[in-house]
């Protein structure tokens, strides 16, 4: 097991690759396959996801304990490849859950949204991209809620501005 979670931390944490795990790891004894260190890794995940879910209802009564969270939730991805969408509280900085979904469509975000709202209660705020899919699954699953939208602009230095948009504009 501690060959299982020192690779969990390299891989995901250190952002290794397999082959440099697999150089580290050999260079304390250890011999095993990128193959295995694939594995390895992904069994970290799906344990280190079950540990962060049993902890889920401590989350909750530290949002209670701060008068509620303040939803952040995007997606990224990789040309080609599965969105993980993910959801952080902007009090704590927690990330409070990560799916992962063949695109960034309401589809997906929805039921996505309704288990958060379901486990957590419903936010104080919610900070998102200007993704169309995002903003109308907002709307359908916190109506009525304000939400803002996040733009990163670069211009030699990071800035982010943050607009008020009043969520029922997109729904007409």
């Amino acid at each position: 097991m501690k060959v299982a979670i020192a690779i969990g931390f390299l891989r995901w944490l250190f952002d290794y690759q397999r082959e440099e795990i697999q150089l580290f790891l050999e260079g304390r004894g250890i011999h095993i396959s990128t193959g295995e260190i694939s594995i390895l890794s992904e069994e970290f995940l799906l344990r280190f996801y079950v540990l962060h879910n049993k902890h889920s209802s401590q989350m909750k009564k530290i949002f209670e304990k701060n008068g509620g969270y303040i939803l952040h939730l995007d997606g990224s991805a990789e040309s080609g490849d599965e969105i993980t969408f993910t959801v952080i509280d902007g009090i704590t900085g927690f990330t409070i859950d990560s799916w992962i979904m063949p695109s960034e469509s309401r589809e997906y975000i929805i039921p996505f949204l309704e288990y958060i709202r379901e486990k957590y209660g419903k936010p104080l705020t919610v900070v998102r991209d200007m993704s169309e899919e995002i903003a109308t699954s907002v709307y359908e699953v916190f109506p009525g809620y304000l939400n803002k939208f996040a733009t990163i602009i670069l211009s030699g230095t990071l800035e982010i501005s943050y607009s008020n948009i009043d969520t029922k504009s997109f729904a007409e």
